[in-house]
């Protein structure tokens, strides 16, 4: 199955994070991604965009956005599993702060991939 998502890009935003280094997430309650990362409401992440989601597309939903207003996540509530981060959770920035915990996304990922596998 392949899933296109259409989702209009920021051109230029005012004040923007150097999101290259860690800045801090806020992770929306309610959401899958809340759920997955065991009910953290904001943690440090490292991201390596250019680009984000300015507005997402229908029946997308905000997941997690940084302190510039950045979406850093958007889930898809409809459907089983569609969780896409603007981070890179397996990366691992070498910072004295500590960053968000990729483990439990990671596992949830697998998860999903053996249910669903063919």
């Amino acid at each position: 199955l392949l899933l296109l998502i259409f989702c209009i890009f920021l051109e230029q935003i005012t004040n923007p994070l150097n999101h290259r280094q860690p800045h801090l997430v806020e992770i929306n309650e309610g959401t899958l991604l809340y759920r997955i990362m065991v009910e953290i409401p904001s943690s440090p992440i490292v991201s390596h965009h250019h680009q984000s989601v300015k507005s997402p597309g229908i029946g997308l939903f905000i997941s997690a956005v940084s302190n510039d207003g950045v979406i850093e996540a958007i889930e898809l509530p409809e459907y089983p599993f569609l969780l896409g981060v603007q981070w890179h959770p397996e990366f691992h920035h070498n910072s004295q702060m500590p960053l968000l915990d990729p483990m439990p996304l990671l596992r949830r990922y697998l998860d999903e991939v053996k249910k669903n596998k063919r």
